[in-house]
């Protein structure tokens, strides 16, 4: 993996010399969708695949990026003095936009930079390229500059260059679960107040498949901002109600009550889903412990039914792919990430994993005529220097 990634860092920076390697998981969200903004809890663990960058630093303040997954693109070039939003820079903005918020927070970069990354983590996927970019930039630079951040920051600053300089009003789940995570864990994550339990992920004879449907989705360029701004109102709705902070803070017991006074059908169904899908994470936990695949199989089904119907973020593709997934017996499956395209997460009998992924594989393209790419994945670790052996 050290060679591989100094080997294509050389072919592009050939007089490079004492480089440092890091390596910056992808995520997936077992459930707890869409409420990490919402003040919800979430499931999230880190996956295998990721980012593996190559640092080096120059004698200027050049800064110059390239991607093994945008690798037509050529070498983008960027540097200190000039870190202002460019839509040309395309995935670069990720990595200078960590810098930019490290400049005006008042982080000292004394030198430029010379940064590659091969990635086996599939762009626009639901999988968190962008965060895993962002932890692993502020991670990188830490490390480098001396500025001995904790995680949490780098987490914290992650979102805020997602926030306010990608324009992406995304949660804290991502970049969190990125920066925190541990092998075989999951991160169980109070996103209200960023308490966080590490907590089993992995039922007994069983193993998770992820699916990547092949319908690329930009957060965006999406309803993401969207769903953001209805769960905004919907909660000014419910404070003139009830003495609370987010709408997570309420169960379902409160929703016939709720109905009364939310008239608008899409903002209660939206409400609806943030309330259920809080439930729906403490109870995904509780069957984990109990090592009842049927159980954690049953709340992912119900998971993706409210987010196809209540908050309205899936798409033909993520629906198939559940519903095949289904037929070939899986424990259950559903959508994970932002939804309009993306990733499915299944749980299925580890002893069947080959068979299931060839099937899902071949029925699932030629019912769509997409292209998908399914592969197992575990529980993985966080962000991490990569040190020679």
């Amino acid at each position: 993996m050290r060679q591989d990634i100094l080997t294509f860092h050389h072919r592009y920076f050939p007089s490079s010399i004492r480089e440092r390697i890091f390596f910056s998981p992808g995520r997936v969200n077992l459930i707890g969708e869409h409420i990490d903004y919402l003040g919800g809890n979430v499931l999230p663990f880190a996956i295998v695949q990721g980012n593996l960058a190559a640092f080096s630093s120059r004698q200027d303040d050049k800064i110059l990026l390239v991607s093994d997954a945008f690798e037509s693109v050529g070498i983008i070039h960027s540097s200190l003095s000039n870190t202002n939003y460019d839509s040309s820079n395309r995935w670069a903005n990720y990595v200078i936009g960590c810098v930019d918020l490290a400049k005006k927070k008042g982080y000292s970069i004394t030198h430029g930079f010379e940064m590659s990354i091969l990635s086996d983590l599939p762009s626009g996927a639901g999988l968190s390229s962008s965060a895993s970019i962002e932890v692993l930039t502020l991670t990188a630079l830490s490390e480098i500059n001396h500025w001995n951040l904790l995680s949490k920051d780098i987490a914290l600053m992650a979102k805020d260059v997602e926030n306010e300089y990608i324009g992406v009003k995304c949660g804290i789940m991502d970049q969190f679960v990125i920066a925190h995570a541990k092998k075989d864990k999951a991160v169980w994550l109070n996103t209200s107040t960023l308490e966080y339990t590490i907590v089993d992920a992995h039922i007994e004879g069983t193993t998770y498949v992820i699916a990547d449907t092949g319908k690329k989705r930009g957060l965006v360029d999406s309803k993401y901002n969207a769903r953001r701004q209805e769960t905004s109102f919907g909660l000014q709705l419910l404070q003139k109600e009830f003495p609370i902070q987010q709408i997570c803070d309420l169960s379902s017991k409160n929703l016939s009550k709720i109905k009364q006074f939310v008239t608008d059908d899409t903002v209660f169904r939206r409400v609806r889903h943030a309330i259920t899908e809080n439930e729906r994470v403490k109870a995904s936990i509780k069957a984990i412990v109990s090592q009842d695949p049927i159980a954690l199989g049953k709340l992912l089904e119900e998971s993706h039914q409210s987010l196809k119907n209540d908050f309205e973020v899936s798409c033909d593709e993520l629906d198939k792919m559940v519903e095949i997934s289904k037929s070939l017996g899986s424990y259950g499956a559903r959508m994970t990430g932002a939804g309009f395209g993306g990733c499915t997460i299944h749980l299925v009998n580890k002893s069947h994993v080959n068979h299931f992924m060839q099937e899902l594989k071949q029925r699932y393209d030629a019912s769509t005529g997409m292209i998908s790419n399914i592969f197992e994945t575990i529980p993985s670790e966080g962000v991490r220097e990569i040190h020679e052996k």
